[in-house]
């Protein structure tokens, strides 16, 4: 698969695949989606086409990260779910870094 070296680049082909599952792809196909993304313009475009969507859409999110969005979501009467990765130090220290520099932007602003 195609791998790209900036969040821009991510985020758009992400958006594409979503808009693809949600209105291209036959209806008989897709029975339940989740949305597996933190980012809000994608969590936004999801909810947007939910009403041609036919079947049940919900969000998964990492435990502890957009807590305020998850709740959101479900308030308005989507299904979430939270995620724990699970694993020994060794193995579990490369996905957290991964996580945590995706995610500067949103540490910097947690701390002005």
């Amino acid at each position: 698969g195609l791998l790209f070296t900036n969040k821009k680049d991510t985020d758009e082909a992400y958006d594409t695949a979503l808009r693809y599952l949600m209105c291209e792809c036959p209806k008989s196909e897709i029975v339940n989606l989740a949305i597996a993304s933190h980012n809000t313009r994608s969590i936004q475009l999801a909810t947007s086409f939910s009403p041609l969507f036919k079947g049940e859409l919900s969000f998964a999110l990492l435990m502890g990260m957009r807590d305020e969005l998850a709740k959101s979501l479900a308030t308005d009467g989507f299904k979430v779910y939270k995620y724990i990765p699970v694993g020994n130090f060794r193995e579990a220290l490369p996905y957290f870094t991964r996580r945590l520099l995706e995610n500067m932007d949103m540490i910097r602003h947690m701390r002005s």
